[in-house]
């Protein structure tokens, strides 16, 4: 008898962004509601669950909201009060763990801007991740309101978003075009994992002078010096910056208008290299670049900057500087948040509700936190009553904030510009709620979630019915900085030791999830965004004895198979041209054994140790 035995190759499939998404609509028994100033929001049902890096959670919910009075708008018309009407609801609640950032963007395009560009959000979220390698978006809303019609209804400086725009420590406008200081619309993320990380309500306050920062070539600035004159001839052994600045709509073309500014020769440098120049005013600005000497008076192009200084140290620092910063920096309530940015109304603070009678129904964008400092991004849909798709008054925000468990909270810009987008399983940004303009608005900022990637990846790995071995690439690790490297994996952490890493003792055919982290000298457990699914092989199946009963016309084949995780995925006898699948039940195949005195047959066994 001669047995052939065909064995299938096993693969591994690593998801590197972990998703874990759950289609369809799951009724929920949710009885809670919850009340804002009389207006009322409860959820239905559960349409998607998200599962997103750092514990990150999206819902998007069938719901429904109720407001205290009769309302009238011109895109949904008459509804009534206290009746509740159907709503499109996307939640993201990014915990308070230190393992993303929020970030305040707006769009940095990869030639020098005079200030905003309108655009979407998915292009913000790509744009930051292009200026700020190592980093990628989980999460995105769009951001407050801004100059939609480019005709300086916020400043001088069109386009621009009507409060306060910090990033990442990037003081681009240091002003609110509402004349607040102390105010429930300002808020600002610390990003340091705290209770305190989200602050609202506080006095936005800048510094009355703007900082000269000077950098080296590794980004980290060397000194930093008051600028106390601005577009005129500093005082001895001050230094002076020189800018264009804004003057509003040009009458004549409608596009920007701006004043020319002459800069003197003695002392002075001309941003050779723009990265980004923001003049929200006259007197207000935010620049950054490389700076040149030049030997003549010449007017500042629009766009550029310039500064002026008799201090012959501070010019020689000038020189060797890699490039330089001119802000307001941020001082008051506001000084430890590393992105800030404005708010349309607002619906919570500190556990006070705010009184809104907004009271048409529109698409909205939300954000605020919990007590612990977790953050809330949120949005409803509306406009598109043939959807079930209301949208919701001021109070109903609310309601639906304190719903999600948030103690404070503010409204941002709704409308076409309510967008909420997620990175997918195929490390593609994808729009969840259903923007009223069916497209993507262009907006002036917006709201990110941010995780910092690793410097390392999974080169390999090798994968046994009970081990994982994950061996990495650590080729642009800088290990001067980084003393360790550690892969979590079923609750069990162990370190990287020569690029490899081994977890044993696991169960076949079951799934893992694993991730990373590394320590430096100054802080331990930094997790970086690499992670995803790895799955354990099955048992390879036994064969023990195949018994054959032989009879004049037929022959009766019962396997012995010892297949614990389900393996096997053919068992075939053949003879001649005969072939028989093995089911579970014994085998028959008819065949005329009177003038035969010897029979081969062959077992062909296919077995997959990994689902494909």
């Amino acid at each position: 008898m001669k047995k052939k035995v065909q064995l299938k190759s096993f693969s591994l499939f690593i998801i590197c962004i972990l998703f874990l998404i759950t289609g369809g609509i799951r009724v929920s028994a949710d009885e809670l509601i919850t009340e804002h100033n009389g207006a009322k929001y409860h959820i239905t049902s559960v349409v998607e669950e998200n599962y997103l890096y750092g514990g990150i959670k999206h819902t998007k919910h069938n719901a429904e909201s109720s407001f205290a009075n009769n309302t009238i708008d011109s895109y949904i018309g008459q509804t009534f009060a206290n009746r509740f009407y159907t709503q499109s609801v996307n939640a993201i609640e990014i915990p308070n763990n230190g393992a993303t950032k929020i970030v305040q963007w707006s769009y940095l395009p990869s030639t020098p801007d005079k200030g905003w560009l309108l655009t979407s959000v998915n292009i913000m979220a790509t744009n930051y991740e292009t200026h700020n390698p190592g980093y990628k978006v989980v999460a995105v809303i769009n951001g407050d309101f801004f100059d939609i019609n480019s005709n300086g209804a916020y400043g001088p400086l069109l386009k621009s978003t009507r409060g306060v725009g910090v990033s990442d420590g990037e003081v681009i406008r240091a002003m609110d075009a509402r004349g607040l200081e102390n105010n429930p619309l300002t808020i600002g993320f610390k990003n340091n994992g705290k209770s305190d990380n989200y602050v609202q309500g506080g006095k936005i306050e800048f510094s009355n002078n703007h900082i000269l920062a000077l950098y080296d070539e590794k980004d980290n600035i060397i000194e930093e010096i008051e600028v106390k004159h601005i577009n005129q001839k500093p005082s001895s052994g001050e230094v002076a910056v020189y800018f264009s600045y804004p003057t509003g709509v040009d009458p004549v073309t409608k596009g920007q208008g701006y004043q020319l500014v002459d800069i003197p020769s003695d002392g002075a440098f001309i941003c050779s290299e723009p990265i980004r120049v923001v003049p929200s005013t006259s007197t207000d600005l935010y620049a950054k670049g490389k700076v040149t000497k030049i030997s003549n008076s010449q007017s500042i192009p629009w766009g550029s900057f310039g500064l002026v200084t008799s201090n012959e140290e501070l010019r020689n620092k000038i020189e060797k500087a890699s490039y330089v910063r001119v802000q307001r920096n941020v001082i008051g309530d506001y000084a430890e948040c590393t992105s800030i940015g404005g708010g349309v109304f607002p619906l919570l603070t500190n556990g006070k509700q705010h009184i809104n009678q907004n009271a048409e129904r529109h698409p909205r964008t939300m954000i605020g936190a919990k007590k612990d400092g977790s953050i809330v991004m949120a949005t409803v849909d509306g406009r598109q009553k043939n959807l079930g798709y209301y949208g919701m008054t001021g109070d109903e925000l609310g309601a639906t904030m304190q719903y999600y468990g948030c103690v404070s909270a503010v409204n941002l810009d709704g409308g076409g510009s309510t967008t909420i987008m997620i990175r997918d399983e195929n490390d593609k940004f994808r729009v969840l709620n259903s923007p009223s303009d069916g497209s993507l608005r262009r907006d002036s900022n917006c709201y990110l979630v941010v995780a910092k990637e690793a410097d390392f990846k999974v080169d390999s790995q090798e994968v046994t019915s009970d081990k994982i071995t994950l061996n990495l690439d650590t080729t642009d690790v800088d290990f001067d900085e980084v003393t360790s490297i550690k892969c979590t994996l079923n609750g069990v952490t162990k370190e990287v030791v020569n690029n490899k890493v081994t977890f044993d003792g696991l169960e076949s055919n079951k799934q893992y999830k694993y991730s990373f982290s590394y320590d430096t000298l100054e802080k331990k457990d930094i997790e970086v965004m690499l992670y995803g699914n790895i799955t354990t092989t099955k048992q390879i199946p036994t064969f023990g004895e195949l018994k054959a009963t032989v009879e004049v016309n037929k022959i009766t084949f019962t396997p012995n198979i010892n297949d614990l995780d389900g393996a096997v995925s053919s068992y075939v006898i053949k003879i001649s041209d005969k072939e028989e699948i093995y089911t579970g039940t014994p085998i028959e195949i008819p065949l005329d054994l009177t003038d035969l005195n010897k029979v081969e047959f062959d077992v062909l066994v296919a077995y997959d140790l990994n689902d494909g």
